[in-house]
């Protein structure tokens, strides 16, 4: 538990960092841009018009401008809201499929233990198991076009469908071919949607209306301390919009962030992973603790080290002496009379 408490938190610390610096740092960055550039944009574009283009700006009186910020922005909202809304619903789709997948990992890894165990492929397929956490279910970092276009001979699943083909009970067959069907379903929920152009025509949709406010600016100059105040409100707008596309692409990303599926993934496949390793060692799950299988076979009230019960029997070693019932047991157990009547019949002879 310690173990998975130190990896928990330094998968969140990870990402807590990552966001910080792929969403924060830009957000800052940009208010504080906006606050020091806007007085300076205004002014030298009202240096490049004339009186009467001025007076227009000021007037406004065909509201040009201003429906133009409307047009805009209204577009702005639209696609954004219409980008995050497609992002979140495939990382809901991500986690309804890695919850599937370790399911159908974790049901795989018990039948073969069930099944399996004694057969001389049983430690390839733990091997092939293990290669399958490490190498494919845990990588979100590379496309999932490029794990689906793997060779099979290179694919583990496929290398356990083989090994189970013959000689085993096909529930085990059915198990493998849930968990490729699973595996395809998360691949194709974690394959992304929306482009890279997409993102990119957000950010120019963002900076032209940002770029309109400095040219209203330029038409309200000549009153004092105006300037002043408009450059806290587009230092906001600035800071405002950069958190809006950062935090829609954080949900493009794949992996790295809080708003991916890093933490969960790490939680749901440890315990997988500590269960494939003890196995591997020769270790069933008797070995893994007090509430499962004792070392010997059973825990308390299951079988004892000598082959009885230690629920009101002894511990299974007073038993391999001379008939010895356990504490609690009546000398005349049905247990132990037939050994004492073979002996009595063998010193009759």
């Amino acid at each position: 538990m310690r173990l998975q408490r130190n990896l928990q938190f330094s998968t969140r610390t990870k990402q807590a960092l990552s966001t910080l610096l792929r969403v924060a740092l830009p957000t800052l960055v940009a208010t504080i841009l906006g606050f020091i550039y806007f007085d300076n944009l205004s002014l030298f574009i009202r240096s490049t018009l004339d009186v009467g283009t001025i007076r227009i700006l000021q007037e406004d009186d065909a509201q040009f401008i201003q429906n133009f910020l409307t047009v805009i922005g209204l577009l702005f909202s639209i696609l954004a809201g219409n980008a995050y809304s497609a992002l979140y619903q495939q990382q809901e789709s991500i986690y309804f499929a890695l919850f599937q997948e370790v399911s159908e990992a974790k049901s795989l890894v018990e039948q073969t233990t069930l099944v399996c165990q004694g057969r001389p492929f049983y430690q390839s397929a733990l091997a092939c198991m293990s290669s399958y956490v490490k190498n494919d279910l845990r990588r979100l970092d590379i496309p999932p076009a490029q794990l689906l276009s793997t060779r099979p001979a290179e694919d583990p699943l496929e290398s356990i469908m083989y090994m189970t083909s013959v000689g085993v009970p096909s529930i085990v067959y059915e198990t493998v071919k849930n968990l490729r069907q699973a595996r395809g379903y998360r691949l194709g929920a974690m394959q992304r949607k929306f482009p890279f152009l997409g993102i990119v025509l957000l950010y120019l949709l963002a900076s032209v209306e940002l770029l309109a406010f400095p040219l209203l600016g330029a038409g309200t100059a000549s009153i004092p301390g105006i300037l002043s105040l408009q450059s806290f409100l587009f230092a906001a707008l600035c800071g405002a919009h950069m958190l809006v596309l950062r935090i829609i692409q954080e949900l493009w990303q794949s992996s790295g962030g809080v708003f991916n599926v890093d933490e969960v993934l790490q939680q749901m496949v440890f315990g997988l992973e500590e269960e494939l390793e003890m196995r591997s060692k020769g270790m069933g799950p008797e070995m893994q603790g007090p509430g499962g299988m004792g070392p010997g076979g059973m825990g308390p009230g299951g079988i004892g080290p000598g082959g009885m019960r230690q629920g009101g029997m002894g511990h299974g070693a007073e038993m391999q002496g001379a008939g010895v019932p356990g504490k609690g047991e009546p000398w005349n157990t049905p247990l132990v009379q037939p050994a004492t009547e073979a002996g009595a019949r063998v010193e009759g002879r």
